[in-house]
């Protein structure tokens, strides 16, 4: 695979694990957890050989992210949520159209239940009308860097609108996948 999986937490053990059964153990999935768990750091470690958990100081999701998107090693990161529950083949799906657009996309934003398209469709203006953010999405890790990662100032909420608002005036598309 060359997907990282990044999920950002703040004492969300009970949603984290929904998760961790759902991806493919040969994908590597660093999870940046708040809250400086040590016991949850060691339970989780324990029982998934695939996952790290990186203990930190809550500065907020953004750079609790930037800091997953600086650890990971992999040509993509996906982001994730803790309270997002994803199927079993998302990153295989989400690489599949990757490739399907030779590698030509700012980001592909896994859509939920309520706003789910059949189609990968590409989105001129993400935040044309009201939208409910970008929870899970996958990125190549050089374009993150291009637009410098997640605005810190932003603790929590609205980071993603700023996101991608730099994502799209750095010529970066934005697709939407089933």
């Amino acid at each position: 695979m060359n997907t990282t999986v990044v999920i950002v937490s703040y004492k969300s053990d009970r949603k984290i694990y929904h998760n961790l059964d759902k991806f493919d153990k040969s994908i590597d999935v660093l999870i940046i957890e708040n809250s400086k768990d040590l016991h949850l750091k060691s339970i989780i470690e324990k029982k998934y050989k695939n996952v790290k958990v990186k203990l930190n100081e809550n500065k907020g999701f953004a750079q609790g992210a930037n800091l997953g998107a600086k650890l990971a090693k992999s040509k993509y990161i996906f982001f994730c949520s803790s309270d997002n529950f994803i199927t079993k083949n998302t990153i295989k799906k989400l690489e599949y159209f990757a490739r399907q657009l030779r590698d030509d996309f700012g980001i592909l934003v896994v859509t939920d239940k309520k706003e789910s398209v059949s189609k990968i469709t590409k989105v001129k203006k993400p935040w044309k009308k009201k939208e409910n953010g970008i929870s899970c999405f996958l990125i190549k890790k050089k374009n993150f860097f291009k637009i410098s990662g997640f605005d810190e100032n932003f603790f929590l909420y609205c980071e993603d609108r700023d996101f991608t608002e730099r994502l799209v005036k750095a010529k970066l598309s934005f697709y939407k996948v089933p």
